[in-house]
């Protein structure tokens, strides 16, 4: 009962802090670059999800991601190794939606402390942790994907490699530019074609992650005699919060040998494609 008391005092709470909330969320690197607020950031693995139905002690429904921390990089000391980010299911659109986290994601998180509290719920899946209400406005929140850390670093780079990325957040110094990224995103092991060969002459033109965010990309395929059958340049990929990948599926119009050109600013990698 009294966990129960506690959990919707710190809602009640979040609730009233949220008031504030213009939704704006700022890049990664302008929040650690506030020198009044000294921010949580840590890296977390998602292990659960679960709703909480409204009773005669909570008054409204919510539902909690829980995560496990994997890293700690500042003012983290006194997280406990699994956190719980509280989320408020009615509708308020300042707060995270727990659709947003899959089990096993990796995620990075920069939160204002006000955010944090320390209580145990009576769950079969943690006993204790450190409770985050998941007010979007006050929490920064950046994805790993293989090698690279994605989401609004800064207000024009949404792509990084992830190694690079914590040397730079642990120096402070935020120097991520587009010109070095381009040069760890322009790769061949960036592009994917599946399936190759194919048989029944579709195909997919996917490529890992990291080839999401480049400036100047395309992907144009030709026939054996050099037409151009199907082409693809998107320019600027804006950042999109649910990830969505590049995917154009196309239909080769006759069997036989075709190439995939990608072009990625100024690296051109050709691959061969066999419809059988």
């Amino acid at each position: 009962m009294k966990k129960a008391i506690l959990s919707i005092l710190f809602l009640l709470v979040s609730k009233i802090y949220i008031l504030g909330c213009s939704c704006e969320q700022v890049s990664f690197c302008e929040m650690t670059e506030r020198s009044n607020i000294d921010y949580v950031i840590f890296e977390a693995k998602i292990i659960g999800k679960r709703i909480y139905e409204s009773d005669d002690n909570l008054p409204f429904d919510y539902s909690v991601v829980y995560a496990e921390i994997t890293n700690e990089y500042e003012n983290s000391i006194d997280l406990t190794d699994t956190i719980g980010i509280y989320m408020q299911n009615d509708g308020v659109s300042c707060y995270k939606n727990q659709d947003r986290y899959d089990i096993n994601d990796i995620i990075v998180w920069g939160i204002d402390p006000l955010l944090l509290d320390s209580l145990g719920e009576p769950d079969t899946l943690v006993e204790y942790y450190t409770k985050i209400s998941g007010i979007f406005c006050y929490i920064n929140e950046l994805r790993k994907r293989n090698k690279s850390i994605n989401g609004k670093i800064k207000d024009d780079i949404f792509s990084y490699k992830y190694d690079v990325f914590w040397d730079r957040v642990k120096d402070e110094s935020c120097n991520f530019t587009n010109e070095e990224q381009a040069s760890f995103e322009c790769t061949k092991s960036d592009y994917i074609i599946y399936p190759n060969p194919t048989l029944d002459g579709r195909i997919s033109l996917n490529r890992l992650e990291s080839y999401l965010e480049v400036r100047n990309r395309a992907i144009e395929i030709f026939d054996i005699n050099g037409r151009s059958i199907a082409k693809y340049d998107n320019g600027w990929y804006e950042f999109n919060e649910i990830f969505d990948d590049f995917v154009p599926w196309i239909t080769l119009p006759r069997r036989g040998v075709y190439f995939a050109k990608f072009s990625c600013n100024d690296e051109v990698f050709i691959e061969k494609i066999i419809y059988q």
